[in-house]
């Protein structure tokens, strides 16, 4: 990338596919060829047949492999527990293929289930979404107008000031992630949480401030307290104060058991797009370029915004990803004038969708499945192949030093520089939800925050508090944009969810039939998300 920004426009704009350092094609017949965009992944695979494209994804690389070598055939040769296989979704009239077409469904079974076709959806957006993105993409002055609705209509309009509570529920034990450090005014109170939906062990009751919760699915932890609440070593969050309203507010935090559970990633059918952001002006750019990587879409690439059907039976948990491209940029501080304005980038499935810049926080699950927070560098980028999935958000609320210490990101307290949205007078405070890593000897937490109304600087004082060891924005300003669902086993096959917040049930909707449909799982939906899915393999 550094080669062809240099070069700019002397080069013709790439797509999607040429920005795929490792993958390899083979030609199955003259008019027939597949290509393995990610060999050390494994897992999505472009099948040309004559001038059609399809996206093709392999649901489980360690069970089952595709031939990459031309056989004389020309078919596919598939190998999984059950023996070797030979497929060509290419012929008959129709053909596999083209009944996949016609299908309405963001998946569709090739190969007896072995592989899977993608297929690009329409997504939906909640109202709140839809009228945003009508104001930005219709007048010049939408942003502004935005930013002012944020400031004075929806100001605090999430916020909940917490209340003590009556008697908790009981806490965990050994398996829990450690307390977090509260002060002793607090050591013995509770904070009632009247919209949480998830389901605890025993009573719902009150949460015993700054102690972890077991809730009714194995391996899933609750904590509830007002940021105030919180002790911090103010050597590692120095001067970070918070204002009455933001220490009253109701803080939220799921911690997730990495021993078990798998993390996985998908882009919305829209979001985060892949085109330049509009912050970052034309000198910024490069000529010719639709957007940083060259490409404005990940055609021929498909975008689902859907949990795979092999998922949904393991599934666990959702959440919303980051920002979209719109505000994934840098405007103003050090990250602006770096790399084409330093936009957020994302890989799913190994598969490069937006390159990844340096000095930004990313969540990254590895190839073997190992869930990590860290600042991405230029000295990373030979790691890239081991990289299953991988989100950018803007720079990390917590980092390690050089020493190893975990202290709070250096931008916490400024707005360009952070790119944390809100308002150039300073006014961060907002609905906001974050990602954070807790370890302890034997576990590894993934850590899910959701803030009803903070600043990144009161953010770092509670996750530093709780353990995190490094941690990171995901997104903010609604419900929609910090959805989470811890789901439980409902009618027929479809997952029932229940929310870090009860407002956010408006996001799931119901089919004419009256059967549930939650957002992610039964309707294809704008924005990328993560999933928390069970392993069904020993750690």
């Amino acid at each position: 990338m550094l080669l062809i920004a240099a070069l700019g426009a002397a080069l013709a704009a790439p797509t999607v596919v040429d920005l795929q350092p490792e993958a390899t094609s083979v030609a199955l017949s003259p008019t027939v060829s597949l290509t393995n965009l990610a060999p050390a992944i494994g897992r999505w695979y472009l099948l040309r047949v004559g001038d059609s494209f399809h996206h093709v994804e392999n649901p489980d690389p360690l069970d089952i492999q595709v031939s990459m070598t031309a056989a004389a055939d020309g078919l596919l040769h598939i190998t999984d527990p059950a023996g070797e296989a030979t497929c060509s979704p290419w012929l008959g009239s129709p053909s596999p293929l083209d009944e996949a077409a016609k299908s309405a469904d963001p998946y569709f079974p090739l190969c007896g289930g072995r592989l899977w076709r993608r297929k690009d959806m329409r997504g939906q957006r909640s109202p709140l979404e839809w009228s945003v993105e009508q104001v930005r993409d219709r007048w010049k002055a939408g942003e502004k107008l935005t930013e002012l609705a944020k400031a004075t209509v929806y100001k605090d309009r999430y916020l909940e000031q917490a209340q003590s509570g009556g008697s908790g529920v009981a806490v965990g034990g050994a398996k829990a992630p450690p307390p977090i450090r509260i002060k002793a005014a607090s050591e013995d109170g509770t904070v009632a949480a009247p919209h949480l939906q998830i389901p605890l062990i025993g009573d719902k009751g009150s949460l015993p401030v700054g102690k972890w919760v077991p809730a009714a699915s194995k391996g899933v932890w609750i904590s509830g307290l007002a940021a105030g609440q919180v002790d911090v070593d103010p050597a590692v969050a120095p001067s970070l104060g918070m204002d009455t309203v933001e220490a009253r507010a109701l803080v939220l935090m799921v911690a997730f058991d990495l021993n078990e559970f798998d993390l996985d990633y998908e882009l919305g059918t829209d979001h985060p797009r892949v085109e330049w952001a509009e912050r970052v002006p034309s000198h910024r750019r490069i000529n010719g370029f639709a957007g940083p990587d060259g490409f404005s879409s990940i055609a021929p690439l498909t975008r689902t915004g859907q949990v795979p059907p092999w998922q949904i039976g393991g599934l666990t948990a959702a959440f919303t990803g980051g920002f979209k491209r719109t505000h994934g940029a840098f405007k103003s501080g050090p990250y602006a004038s770096h790399n084409n304005g330093s936009h957020y980038g994302f890989i799913q499935d190994g598969v490069i969708a937006s390159s990844l810049n340096p000095g930004l926080a990313t969540l990254i699950v590895w190839k073997d499945g190992r869930v990590e927070i860290r600042t991405w560098t230029e000295a990373d980028a030979p790691r890239l192949r081991d990289i299953r999935h991988a989100r950018q958000n803007g720079v990390s609320i917590v980092q390690r030093d050089a020493e190893g210490i975990s202290r709070a990101g250096p931008f916490v307290d400024q707005w360009g520089a952070g790119n944390w949205s809100g308002s150039a007078e300073g006014q961060l405070r907002s609905l906001r939800a974050s990602a954070c890593i807790i370890d302890t000897p034997d576990r590894r937490f993934l850590v899910y925050g959701w803030f009803s109304s903070a600043t990144p600087a009161g953010m770092a004082r509670v996750l530093l508090s709780a353990g995190c060891t490094e941690a990171m924005l995901l997104d903010m300003n609604a419900l929609e944009h910090t959805y989470l669902a811890v789901y439980t086993p409902g009618p027929g096959d479809t997952p029932q969810p229940h929310h870090i917040d009860d407002g956010m049930k408006v996001l799931d909707k119901t089919g004419r039939d009256g059967k549930l449909m939650p957002r992610f799982v039964a309707l294809p939906d704008n924005r990328d998300f993560f999933m928390v899915v069970r392993k069904t393999r020993e750690p």
